[in-house]
C-alpha cells in the first residue's frame, strides 16, 4: 500500500501526467494487497518455522 500511495504523491507532487495505464496498475497493486491480506497469508518466517527476531530485535527497557 506504501508503494501505491507514494506512486499517487509522486505524480501529484511532481506534477507527472496521470495515464490510464498508471492508474490502473496502482488499481492493480492495490487489489493484490487486499487480496493477500483476505486469504490469509503469513509471513514467510512464521510458515517457516524461523525467527525475526534476530531482524527485529527488541529492546531491553
Amino acid at each position: 500500500m506504501g508503494a501505491a500511495l507514494i506512486a499517487v504523491f509522486g505524480s501529484l507532487y511532481f506534477k507527472e501526467p496521470l495515464s490510464a495505464l498508471k492508474v490502473f496498475s496502482v488499481i492493480l497493486v492495490i487489489a493484490g494487497v487486499i487480496g493477500f491480506n483476505l486469504s490469509g497469508a503469513q509471513h514467510w518466517c512464521s510458515t517457516a518455522g524461523l525467527s525475526t527476531s534476530w531482524f527485529w530485535p527488541r529492546s531491553s527497557e
